[in-house]
């Protein structure tokens, strides 16, 4: 998140809903699209890479929404 945080076209906020839990909330300009893909596919090939590693104990769950709420 660290990366994400230090950009001016990109705010995010994360949180930790339970045990074991964490959620992330971006929203970004247009300007910040591009860079956001790019850091969100390589963060998204990680946590898939864990549970495909550890599927007893990891559980990868995606929730993609547009700013409209849908």
């Amino acid at each position: 998140m660290r990366i994400l945080s230090g950009r001016e076209d990109i705010i995010i906020r994360g949180s930790v809903p339970g045990r074991g839990q964490f959620a992330i909330e971006v929203d970004y300009s247009p300007e910040g699209r591009e860079f956001l893909s790019g850091a969100g596919s390589f963060l998204i090939d990680g946590l898939l890479s864990v549970q495909e590693e550890f599927p007893d104990h990891c559980k990868v769950t995606i929730e993609r929404r547009n700013s409209y709420g849908t």
